[in-house]
């Protein structure tokens, strides 16, 4: 989505127009009585929380755009968090200097659980991100990474292509990063089923389980996707003694 990176430049921006008007809602900050907030200098933590905001929205754009634009749309987005996070970790160390209270080291203390915590989500957010693997082998079809699972090929009842997603009604249990949605969806006209798709790509692929369950998979070259297709055709009439559905 090329508003992505917008959104989150936008916001990082807000957050620092915020800080640098009202510090003391800054969280170091807000939980202080007022004999504390007494000792901090605020003005000058407003004044930085607001260009280190800044400046993380300028390296957002930065990096999110021209990779965007350039068709590395995953990467752009994790660079994206992974930016916002070094960004928010800087103003916590920064914000210490501002604060004349004692008890420097439970300052130190929150910026390395801070930077844990961001390591943590980035690792997390970076993981779920990735394209699920999808291969057709050993007389199955799997799906390796988030919501990933094992299809046999008896269990297929029907494989058909189709050009365009049907509308997403709700996400029900998945993850949904700009173009890429996967796990557990309702989609209009189709109902409850499995993702695993890039909708920025066509075509896709699905696929009908003996138990009415619905998965819909696709990849970022067309070519692959209907290599896949072809798999799973063969691997339907196998694995159903040639009765299963086949649709183009």
């Amino acid at each position: 989505m090329s508003f992505f990176g917008l959104a989150f430049a936008l916001l990082m921006v807000a957050a620092g127009l915020i800080a640098w008007r009202w510090p003391e809602l800054i969280s170091s900050y807000s939980m202080m009585s007022r004999k504390e907030l007494a000792n901090v200098d605020l003005k000058a933590a407003g004044r930085t929380s607001l260009v280190t905001m800044c400046a993380t929205a300028v390296a957002v754009l930065a990096l999110y755009y021209p990779l965007y634009y350039a068709g590395h749309y995953t990467l752009a987005i994790e660079l994206s968090i992974v930016a916002v996070f070094a960004g928010c970790i800087a103003l916590v160390y920064a914000l210490r200097k501002y604060d004349r209270n004692p008890g420097r080291k439970k300052g130190t203390v929150a910026v390395a659980v801070t930077a844990v915590v961001a390591a943590v989500v980035c690792i997390m957010l970076f993981s779920w991100s990735r394209p699920v693997q999808i291969t057709v082998e050993n007389g199955a079809v799997e799906f390796s990474g988030a919501y990933g699972m094992t299809v046999p090929g008896n269990r297929l009842r029907s494989v058909s292509v189709m050009e365009t997603l049907p509308e997403i009604e709700l996400r029900t249990n998945g993850i949904g990063m700009g173009n890429i949605q996967t796990g557990h969806f309702r989609l209009e006209g189709t109902g409850p089923c499995r993702l695993y798709v890039n909708l920025r790509f066509s075509p896709f692929v699905q696929l009908v389980l003996d138990d009415g369950e619905i998965i819909i998979f696709n990849t970022s070259e067309k070519d692959r996707t209907m290599e896949l297709y072809e798999s799973c055709v063969e691997l339907c009439m196998s694995g159903t003694a040639g009765t299963g559905e086949i649709e183009e």
